[in-house]
């Protein structure tokens, strides 16, 4: 099942304790978020984006990120999706770029003042699409939500191509399989030799070019990759810590608990710790 249930809108009146400020990701979701109105300051891989109404940010599912209110009301869409479901809509990887590619001149944030309220009517449709999940009588539905974020991302690319980061040259379309590859095979024994022998090219172009197609060394994003999926599994189940490590492709949890820590400032231990006395805190 493809994930995509989390869409939704936000309003926020005044400042609330539940905003989040501090640095945090989405464990395998991409994220995309449409400012109405209010600003937010939105902070990742070492820059400060100023969101203000009529801005839409694209964030990633490994991008560890800081979102701060800075002018209230403060109204945002919310749109969420597992890389699973980007990869399974009919929609072109010129398209999809935005969400899952970061070239070294990436901007996170865009303004799109001048087509609000194109964009608006989409994503107002989106919420309701999404409303309508539990509901068994309504045909279509996933079919109806696909269509309409493929509307999203084509107004856009055609007020604003640039921010796109697809790549037009043909030997980096196989730069974009090797990262295909790793999204679908990450819990797999992968090494930059064995990938550069699975797609014929040198060791030296696959890292160099990986890196300026979505900002990190192959090894760093195989690593990344499989702590995102690690911080899903446990928040969403209570699998064994050790268990986990071996899933998301840790050979050795020791290693695991090191990248983990280094990665989001926990152990797994304290970051699901912290997930349950939060839960605790609002029940």
């Amino acid at each position: 099942m493809y994930e995509w249930s989390a869409i939704y809108r936000e309003t926020y009146e005044a400042e609330e304790e539940d905003i989040i400020d501090k640095e945090h990701l989405h464990p395998n979701m991409h994220q995309i978020v449409f400012v109405t109105e209010g600003e937010m300051e939105l902070s990742t891989k070492g820059k400060d984006y100023h969101a203000k109404k009529g801005s839409i940010s694209f964030i990633s599912n490994i991008e560890m990120h800081c979102v701060k209110v800075k002018a209230f009301p403060y109204k945002r869409y919310i749109v969420n999706m597992d890389e699973s479901f980007i990869q399974n809509i009919q929609m072109s990887k010129e398209l999809t770029s935005i969400l899952n590619l970061r070239t070294d001149n990436f901007e996170h944030c865009v303004n799109v003042v001048e087509i609000m309220d194109e964009l608006d009517c989409f994503f107002s449709k989106l919420v309701k699409e999404s409303m309508n999940k539990k509901d068994k009588n309504v045909p279509y539905i996933y079919e109806n939500a696909s269509s309409l974020l493929i509307l999203v991302l084509i107004t856009l690319f055609r007020a604003k191509p640039e921010a796109f980061p697809m790549p037009t040259k043909d030997m980096d379309s196989i730069i974009y399989k090797v990262k295909e590859y790793i999204d679908n095979n990450y819990t797999e024994e992968i090494t930059v030799n064995s990938l550069s022998e699975q797609f014929f090219i040198s060791q030296s172009y696959l890292s160099q070019n990986f890196k300026q197609l979505t900002g990190y060394s192959p090894k760093k994003y195989i690593m990344l990759c499989r702590i995102a999926a690690a911080r899903s599994l446990l928040y969403k189940t209570d699998m064994p810590i050790n268990d986990i490590a071996m899933y998301v492709g840790f050979n050795d949890t020791s290693n695991f608990i090191r990248y983990f820590k280094k990665e989001t400032g926990e152990t797994p231990f304290q970051f699901r710790k912290s997930l349950k006395t939060l839960a605790s805190s609002k029940n």
